[in-house]
């Protein structure tokens, strides 16, 4: 269990970092999703996602 002031911190560490925390947040999830509750389908959808996210980056690089 946190202290008080463990949640202090932490709360202010997400305030001043609300970007980093939600991209963190959904990293979670994404992981979560895939080894928990991800069907072949799901997968192969996510593939596709990932490719299609890549060549999106490729891209913004040149």
């Amino acid at each position: 269990m946190a202290t008080e002031a463990q949640k202090r911190a932490r709360n202010k560490w997400n305030a001043k970092n609300k970007e980093k925390a939600k991209k963190y947040s959904y990293k979670s999830m994404a992981k979560n999703f895939i080894i928990n509750y991800a069907q072949s389908k799901d997968l192969e959808d996510l593939e596709d996602f990932i490719k299609q996210r890549k060549e999106v980056l490729k891209e913004e690089v040149k």
